[in-house]
């Protein structure tokens, strides 16, 4: 059962690894989509002093829907999701992601998941392996798109993030790998 922070730290055991959230990248996201806007609007400026036709003003709503777009997506897939998660903790019986949802942020509740409690960890690999075995691919967070954690009470939780060059992501496989619970699988669209 996943359970936040009122787990005793004598449950979870000895701390082995912290990966710390990286605040320079966090940081560097929203200053990369200013630069995106305004790059956009050099463009339109440059395009509305070019044709101040109608064809200019489909150019400019086209150019404002494409900048839109990658702003809302980079916010909702990139910016919003780092920006809530956490340090990426693991623990001699368990770990707590740095992954967590608007609700857990809230509450200031991390999950802690003990390694009793996962029944099957599925480990999608990413598109550009698609051509290669699973079985000859080596269980590397480099190589790996996320983790899809299976919990014996039937919840799931999906582990992307791994902060400070993959250290934690390395050593939560080598411990699901020790324990058998690793099934590989080919990168699926969601």
């Amino acid at each position: 059962m996943m359970k936040g922070n009122s787990v005793n730290s004598d449950k979870k055991g000895a701390l082995i690894t912290t990966c710390r959230k990286d605040y320079f990248s966090v940081f560097m996201l929203p200053v990369n989509i200013f630069l995106l806007v305004l790059i956009a609007y050099q463009i339109i400026v440059s395009i509305l002093k070019r044709f101040p036709s109608p064809r200019g003003m489909y150019l400019l709503i086209l150019i404002l829907l494409v900048a839109e777009s990658g702003v809302y997506l980079s916010l909702r897939l990139f910016i919003f999701p780092m920006a809530i998660a956490t340090s990426f903790k693991i623990y001699k019986n368990g770990f707590i992601p740095a992954e967590r949802t608007l609700g857990e942020r809230i509450k200031r509740k991390d999950i802690y998941i003990p390694f009793d409690e996962i029944e099957i960890v599925d480990v999608i690999y990413h598109e550009r392996y698609l051509d290669r075995d699973t079985e000859e691919l080596p269980l590397d967070p480099e190589y790996i798109r996320k983790m899809i954690i299976h919990l014996k009470d039937g919840n799931t939780r999906t582990v992307e993030l791994f902060w400070d060059d993959n250290k934690c992501g390395k050593k939560l496989l080598e411990i699901l790998e020790k324990k058998g619970v690793i099934r590989k699988k080919r990168y699926t669209e969601d």
